[in-house]
């Protein structure tokens, strides 16, 4: 072990372990990894927030203790609770640091936290690297996605449907997530992997400030425990880069006082790796199957409306922005539910939901709450496809012709030799 690793803490290196300690152990919520506490302390994830915002900011006339799930981590709810676990970590590193001011340094427990971080790095990176290797988070755009006007993408749908549109991309980008994640469990090769992770997760960081997309503060959270676990390296490797080698800080195996344990380590971490890859594999393996076995809907494709009936009269653009102009039934899912965009209007781009049912029966539900939804019953032909049924009430009759483009996106092969800019 290198002559520093021995020698006494700085004051602000001991304040800043002391708070980085409890704030690490809060944000990453250890217990969801034990089985049968998993369900119940899950079902409280939030109450810090909850209490925070209830009595101490009163943010609402009756207090609240019901997380709604958006899909977002960076709802106030995570924000607050993020909060409370600082100023909770603060408040420990204050205490601690009164009852413990004797202490020179903290290598043992130092030691414990970053091999927990590494495990806990390491289980995330293979979730998320192995999606990516089946082309599941970020998945192909969709037949209503690639209809959709580039300006009606929202950023986080531009980031997706970009990283999504090239197979290889995302998957050397689950490839590095994957392999800097098994690297960082292994002791000779953990800066190497941490300074993999440190390029990967500023990526990821910056994509989701910079794109709004909502794990904002996850993947902070993740880029910090990455930089934490490199901490011990980071001044030589800054004096790498500048042209001025210096020996490495050799940090010795962590070593149990009792003999069995260290003979069981190495069997023990086999057994994580195989668990975590193998469980996320398995996981991983399941949807992608799934996803392949799932049908194209009779209807699928892309039509222009050609007439618009309702209650007997039929409507023209000119005549009323709730007209249909033009819808696409995309792919489906295992309910036969079809990504859906509809063009109400001139310019007025839906999402929507289709369901069919084996009886030629079809419903049409928009995301957007306040639009009425549609209910019917279709028929297929050559030109295109016909919707009778209702719309609040208004019996509509709707003739779709099919108006299947020749889209450059999907169809653009990748060329090793351009005359000019492909733009």
């Amino acid at each position: 072990m290198a002559p520093e690793m021995n020698s006494p803490w700085t004051l602000s290196r001991k304040l800043a372990f002391r708070f980085l300690f409890p704030f690490f152990i809060l944000s990453t919520s250890i217990w969801n990894f034990i089985p049968v506490l998993d369900q119940w302390a899950s079902k409280f994830y939030y109450y810090p927030s909850f209490f925070v915002q209830n009595y101490i900011l009163k943010l609402t006339e009756t207090p609240r203790w019901v997380h709604d799930p958006t899909g977002s981590g960076d709802t106030l709810d995570d924000w607050i609770l993020l909060l409370t676990y600082a100023v909770l970590s603060a408040v420990i590193c204050i205490i601690w640091s009164v009852l413990d001011r004797k202490r020179t340094a903290y290598n043992g427990l130092d030691s414990g936290l970053q091999i927990g971080l590494r495990y806990y790095l390491a289980f995330v990176m293979f979730g998320y690297g192995i999606d990516k290797l089946f082309l599941l988070q970020m998945p192909y755009p969709s037949l209503a996605q690639l209809h959709t006007p580039l300006g009606e993408f929202t950023p986080m749908r531009l980031t997706w449907m970009h990283i999504g549109y090239s197979a290889p991309y995302q998957f050397m980008g689950g490839f590095l997530e994957t392999l800097g994640g098994l690297l960082i469990l292994f002791r000779r090769t953990k800066v190497l992997g941490g300074v993999l992770l440190l390029s990967v997760l500023t990526q990821v960081v910056m994509l989701n400030y910079f794109y709004g997309v909502p794990v904002k503060i996850f993947s902070s959270l993740l880029l910090l425990i990455t930089i934490y676990i490199l901490k011990d390296h980071l001044k030589v490797l800054i004096k790498f880069l500048l042209g001025r080698p210096q020996q490495a800080i050799v940090i010795e195996p962590f070593q149990s006082g009792k003999v069995r344990l260290n003979k069981v380590r190495p069997f023990l971490k086999g057994g994580f790796v195989i668990f975590a890859v193998g469980g996320c594999i398995a996981s991983a393996a399941q949807a992608y199957t799934q996803r392949a076995s799932i049908e194209k809907i009779p209807v699928y494709g892309a039509y222009a409306v050609s007439k618009f009936i309702q209650n007997s009269r039929e409507l023209s653009l000119s005549e009323s922005n709730d007209r249909w102009n033009f819808v696409v039934f995309g792919e489906g899912l295992q309910d036969k539910t079809s990504a859906t965009l509809i063009r109400r209007g001139i310019s007025d781009y839906q999402k929507a939901w289709t369901t069919l049912s084996a009886t030629d029966s079809i419903r049409i539900e928009f995301s957007d709450s306040t639009i009425y939804s549609f209910s019917g019953r279709y028929s297929k032909s050559e030109a295109g496809v016909e919707l009778l049924g209702e719309v609040d009430g208004d019996s509509v009759i709707i003739s779709l012709t099919s108006d299947d483009k020749n889209l450059t996106l999907p169809n653009r092969k990748f060329r090793w030799v351009l005359e000019k800019k492909d733009f």
